[in-house]
C-alpha cells in the first residue's frame, strides 16, 4: 500500500512536428512530491485501439493491450519519466487520433494517478505552409523584422487558429501587425507568448504576419556570438500544424565577422528597483557580500559599541550596501515561460522538447532552472509540480 502523506503525479504527452512517420512516440513524466516515499508503485499505459507496440523503454513488460513498469519505491521529492511507441493501426487515414490512458497505482490496485494521451496521425501533409524570414546577423540595438508568411496549400478554406511564439531573449518588443498580441504580467517580457489570429483564408490564400524587436544594447547588449533563437508554430481548425524556426547571431562589427561562442552561464544583478534582471557577461563578477572589519589592540577583549569613533578596545563593525541581499533572490517558478504565474501544458511539451535538443534552453530562462544551458528530468518535473501545485509567491 501507499502511504497518504505520498501525493504522486502524472502526465503523457505525445512529441512531434506534423509530419508523416509509421509510429508515434508517447513520453510519461511521473513524480512524487509530497513528504514520504511511496513504495511498492507501479505504472501502466494502454496501447490504442489498433495501434501496436513497438517499444517500451526502460523495461516495460508489454501484457496484450497493457504496458506495465514496476516501478517499486518512488521516492519523495523525485521524479522519472518512461516512453513507450506505437505503429499506425493498419486502417489509419490522415488526422485520425490514437488515444491512451496511463496509470500509477499500488500492488493492491489503489489508483493514485491518471492521465490521458493523444496523437493526432499525419499520412499527408499539412495543408499550411509557415515561413519565417529574419537576418542572419544582427548588431545591438538593431532593429530585426520578422515576416512570418503563412500559405493554405489546400482546396478549401481555411480557419487559422493560432499563430504563437515568444519574445525571444535579448530583445525588446516594438510592434505587431494586426490581430497580435503580447500575453505579460504589465509588460511584454522574453519569454512572454505573442499570438495572432488571422481568421479564415481561401484556398491558395496568402497571409503575413509581422514581429518587430530592438535588439538589446548599452549595458544589456548581448556578447558576440550570443544565438537569438526564434520558434513559431501555426495552427488551423481542421488540426493542420506547421512549426518553422529561426536563429539570430549578434555580432557587433557587423557581417560576419564574428565567431559563435559558448554562452556562459548566467549571472544575477540586481538594480535599485530590487528587480532580478538576468544578464550574461563573460566574467562571472563575485556577488557583494557582508564583510566586517576588526581593530586589533593589544588587549584580547571585544568591547561592542554603537559609534563608528576609534577605541582602544578591539570593536567589530559590520558594513552594509544597500542593494538587496543578491543571495536571495525572488522565488522563480520553474517551467513559467511567459511569467503569468501558471504552468501550461504547452510550457511542459515544450520543456521535453527542450530536453530532447529540439528547443534551444536560451529561449525560456525559467525552464532552465540552474540555467545550464540544458533542462534535466528533474526540471521538467518541477515543471510538472509547478503546474499541479501553483507557482510560488
Amino acid at each position: 500500500m501507499v502511504d497518504s502523506a505520498s501525493t504522486v503525479a502524472v502526465t503523457i504527452e505525445h512529441l512531434s512536428l506534423p509530419v508523416i512517420q509509421a509510429t508515434e512516440e508517447f513520453i510519461v513524466t511521473f513524480s512524487n512530491h509530497g513528504v514520504l516515499d511511496a513504495p511498492d508503485a507501479v505504472l501502466t499505459a494502454t496501447v490504442p485501439p489498433g495501434a501496436t507496440i513497438t517499444e517500451a523503454a526502460p523495461d516495460g513488460v508489454v501484457d496484450g493491450e497493457i504496458v506495465r513498469w514496476p516501478l517499486g519505491r518512488v521516492n519523495s521529492g523525485k521524479g522519472y519519466v518512461r516512453t513507450f511507441s506505437v505503429s499506425h493501426p493498419p486502417d489509419a487515414t490522415n488526422r485520425d487520433i490514437l488515444t491512451t490512458s496511463v496509470t500509477i497505482a499500488d500492488t493492491a490496485g489503489q489508483r493514485l494517478a491518471r492521465a490521458t494521451g493523444l496523437a493526432v496521425i499525419h499520412t499527408e501533409e499539412p495543408a499550411i505552409d509557415l515561413a519565417v524570414a529574419a537576418p542572419d546577423v544582427v548588431r545591438p540595438g538593431d532593429l530585426v523584422v520578422y515576416q512570418l508568411t503563412l500559405r493554405n496549400r489546400g482546396s478549401t478554406p481555411l480557419d487559422v487558429i493560432r499563430v504563437q511564439t515568444f519574445l525571444p531573449q535579448h530583445a525588446t518588443l516594438q510592434a505587431l501587425s494586426s490581430s497580435g498580441q503580447c500575453f505579460g504580467n504589465f509588460s511584454c517580457d522574453p519569454g512572454n507568448t505573442i499570438q495572432w489570429g488571422p481568421g479564415p483564408f481561401e484556398a491558395g490564400g496568402v497571409r503575413t504576419l509581422e514581429l518587430r524587436v530592438d535588439v538589446d544594447s548599452g549595458s544589456h547588449a548581448p556578447r558576440d556570438g550570443t544565438l537569438i533563437f526564434a520558434r513559431v508554430t501555426a495552427l488551423a481548425s481542421n488540426l493542420a500544424e506547421a512549426v518553422s524556426e529561426t536563429t539570430l547571431r549578434v555580432c557587433a562589427a557587423g557581417g560576419n565577422r564574428c565567431d559563435v561562442l559558448p554562452l556562459p552561464p548566467p549571472t544575477v544583478t540586481f538594480t535599485p528597483s530590487s528587480t532580478p534582471t538576468i544578464t550574461r557577461t563573460q566574467t562571472p563578477s563575485p556577488l557583494p557580500t557582508e564583510t566586517s572589519t576588526v581593530t586589533p589592540t593589544s588587549e584580547a577583549s571585544l568591547t561592542p559599541t554603537t559609534t563608528a569613533t576609534p577605541s582602544p578596545t578591539a570593536s567589530r563593525t559590520s558594513s552594509h550596501t544597500a542593494t538587496p541581499d543578491p543571495t536571495v533572490p525572488p522565488p522563480e517558478c520553474t517551467g513559467n515561460c511567459n511569467n503569468d504565474n501558471v504552468v501550461t501544458i504547452y510550457e511542459l511539451i515544450d520543456a521535453v522538447d527542450t530536453a530532447l535538443d529540439r528547443l534551444s534552453a536560451d529561449e525560456c530562462l525559467p525552464r532552465d532552472g540552474n540555467r545550464d544551458h540544458a533542462v534535466t528530468v528533474d526540471e521538467i518535473v518541477a515543471g510538472v509540480n509547478s503546474a499541479i501545485a501553483g507557482c510560488p509567491l
